[in-house]
């Protein structure tokens, strides 16, 4: 007969795996910014010659990480709003598993707020390098040749 896991035993399974994953994704960036990992191919970027919408997340995530929250808004916004909704996802879950809250009452609306954010980024972003030749990132100008 399966064992049931206790709320315990999912808390520290969900907690683990998300350390797994900070730890992976800061070594990733580490490797990069230190230039032993190089960055990944964006194929978006060389096919269309525009901003994918995760063009300077990296950079963005790196920023971060070394509190420079300005650089990072500046290289992808997307990446701040990410980590504000997984701070306020961890509380919710949290209260959860501790019993304080029901789950319906984990609202959707920061999931909403990111691809909000996602979008009007790519949007902007390509509309002002097109429209007004601004390449904040550089990523586009030797493209053109």
């Amino acid at each position: 007969m399966p064992q049931k896991h206790t709320k315990d035993t999912l808390l520290f399974l969900f907690f683990g795996i998300q350390l797994l994953v900070f730890l992976g994704l800061s070594l990733y960036l580490w490797g990069v910014s230190a230039g032993k990992i190089p960055v990944a191919f964006c194929p978006f970027l060389h096919l269309f010659h525009l901003y994918c919408p995760g063009c300077g997340g990296s950079r963005a995530a790196l920023a971060l990480l070394k509190g420079n929250i300005v650089g990072s808004f500046l290289a992808n916004p997307t990446v701040l709003f990410i980590a504000g909704a997984l701070v306020y996802y961890e509380i919710a879950l949290l209260r959860f598993f501790l019993g304080k809250i029901p789950a319906k009452k984990i609202s959707l609306l920061p999931l909403y707020l990111v691809l909000g954010v996602f979008v009007l980024h790519f949007l902007l972003r390509n509309f002002l390098f097109l429209a007004f030749d601004v390449d904040y990132l550089g990523n586009l100008r030797f493209l053109r040749g």
